[in-house]
């Protein structure tokens, strides 16, 4: 997989306190053996692209050479074919990501990705556009350690003297892919230390306010509110420009949980209202409203508004179960705390109960994941070449286990 140069992710991770804990999946072995493969699998990878281009601009040659047509306007023909070719799928694939259809992306990936990694550079845009899309939808699909391992086999690809589990990426794009796994991953020390890393690094506006969120969640989720509050400073400030729909709704979003956590309640309110008509103006509603219903939640908790706690948190939990892939490990948070909320109005046997599905969410979750991971070192172990970092993973919808959850 080429290297990768795009605008990082906006994550609006759910942060909640909890006793979440997330197990470390690719351990140090599991790293090495991907980045090892990554940079075994780069020779395939030239060889592939060699092997098309001579398919295609072999028989022009031969033709210009019996005919009196010129060669390289035929081979410029050839070339903006694959542009356009690769242009096509590129958006096919982003427009099934927009309008969530998940499945459908994933059918439609490797083809793009097949089609673009061949034919680049000429394919450059297109190319970064389905890599962009791949890493979105991981996201999106809670796959995080699988972003993890597509980033990890990709930074083999082109820092080959490197295995080391702990070491930062040279490439931008790769080091905030990494992060934003760790993050995703509830492994917030680890993904503060590359976020801060990328801070220190030269990047464009667009890319340093997307930063600037990100770390602010994982302070806000490690209790360091001060230094979280700094960054959200300047990142507002950031925000005014024409860069401000890159992370929408969730600066507000990020200022809630502050606030919240500070005790002061008025003012959280008035960054969720802020966040919720951002998402309605950037037509981001769908994302936005779970995470905005769990920091009410949080909200109407500390006024002793139990009731309408409860309507928040279940209007979210509802959300994430309607979900193609829910994201079990964000409804293992949300149930435990839903739990405190009936705790909170002696609904023990209640409580009782939303804390036994919360533990249910977390095993789920740990069930995937390691599904993941064993799928993963399966391919690894297999002798032939993963010509792409989408070979890598089975991209098809992943084991739903809500109906194995009493009700």
């Amino acid at each position: 997989m080429t290297e990768e140069k795009h605008t990082p992710e906006v994550l609006p991770a759910t942060v909640a306190k909890s006793e979440f804990h997330a197990p470390l999946l690719i351990d140090d072995e599991l790293a090495r053996s991907l980045m090892a493969r990554g940079a075994s699998d780069l020779f395939s990878q030239s060889v592939l692209r060699f092997v098309m281009m001579m398919l295609f601009v072999g028989p022009v040659a031969f033709f210009a050479g019996i005919t009196d047509l010129p060669f390289f306007p035929m081979v410029f023909a050839v070339f903006m074919f694959s542009y356009l070719a690769g242009a096509i799928l590129s958006w096919r694939v982003q427009s099934s990501l927009e309008n969530r259809h998940y499945s459908l992306t994933a059918k439609r990936l490797p083809l793009s990705m097949f089609w673009n990694t061949v034919w680049f550079p000429i394919t450059f845009s297109p190319y970064f556009q389905t890599a962009q899309a791949f890493m979105r939808l991981l996201l999106v699909e809670g796959r995080f350690v699988e972003l993890e391992a597509v980033t990890r086999y990709t930074w083999g690809m082109h820092q080959r003297r490197s295995f080391s589990n702990t070491d930062v990426p040279k490439d931008w794009g790769l080091a905030n892919n990494l992060a934003v796994a760790y993050l995703s991953q509830w492994r917030f020390e680890e993904a503060a230390t590359i976020f801060r890393d990328l801070l220190k690094r030269p990047s464009a506006m667009r890319g340093r306010l997307v930063l600037l969120n990100n770390l602010a969640l994982c302070l806000v989720r490690n209790d360091e509110l001060e230094e979280a509050e700094k960054l959200l400073t300047e990142a507002f400030t950031l925000s005014k420009s024409s860069f401000q729909p890159v992370v929408g709704w969730r600066l507000h979003f990020v200022k809630a949980l502050i606030e919240t956590k500070k005790g002061n309640l008025e003012s959280a309110e008035e960054a969720i209202e802020k966040a919720e008509t951002m998402a309605r103006k950037n037509k981001d509603v769908a994302e936005a409203q779970t995470h905005l219903d769990s920091a009410l939640a949080k909200i109407r908790f500390k006024q002793n508004r139990f009731d309408e706690a409860e309507l928040y948190y279940k209007n979210a939990l509802d959300a994430l179960q309607a979900a193609t892939n829910p994201s079990y490990r964000v409804m293992s948070v949300y149930s435990k705390d839903y739990a405190e909320v009936l705790s909170a109005q002696n609904k023990q046997e209640e409580a009782d109960k939303m804390l036994s599905r919360s533990r249910s969410y977390e095993d789920m979750d740990l069930q995937n994941e390691l599904s993941a991971v064993e799928a993963i070192k399966e391919r690894l172990r297999s002798p032939k070449p993963l010509l792409l970092a989408t070979d890598l993973l089975q991209l098809s919808p992943r084991e739903r286990y809500l109906e194995m959850i009493d009700d």
